[in-house]
């Protein structure tokens, strides 16, 4: 099951890794990092940057995207 964005950020706080040392890397708001951890909105790039910087797949730190209906 995803985590939650509370979750996510209590794993970023536990393993040391800054919102805005991903923002940094990506060249990209610590608000828009902020608003993906939190859930409020998506980025593949950061969720990608954000599980690496976990070590955790990214599946299990962010729901599914649903797709389009055909």
């Amino acid at each position: 099951m995803p985590m939650t964005g509370r979750d996510r950020k209590a794993e970023m706080v536990r393993k040391g890794v800054r919102q805005s040392a991903i923002a940094r890397r990506l060249n990209v708001s610590s608000t828009s990092v902020s608003d993906v951890v939190s859930g409020r909105s998506r980025s593949a790039r950061i969720e990608q940057a954000i599980a690496e910087a976990l070590g955790l797949p990214r599946e299990e730190l962010f729901p599914p995207r649903l797709e389009p209906a055909a």
